[in-house]
């Protein structure tokens, strides 16, 4: 995978964001501060998605409808 360091970094974007949204509810937090990260988690979603199928496919690969 040529974008591994690239996608692990968005991964652990991701964990941090939820490590937050824990932190939000645990301590009453308000509904904009939660929706703000879960926005900011679906676009490192959709960035890492993109990263993912601009990565060459190989031959083991059978089903690349998924």
């Amino acid at each position: 995978m040529r974008s591994r360091e690239i996608v692990r970094a968005k991964l652990e974007k991701l964990e941090s964001g939820l490590t937050k949204l824990d932190f939000v509810l645990k301590r009453g937090g308000d509904v904009s501060e939660f929706l703000e990260v879960t926005e900011h988690m679906k676009q490192l979603v959709e960035e890492i998605k993109s990263y993912i199928e601009y990565e060459p496919r190989t031959g083991n690969e059978l089903n690349t409808s998924i």
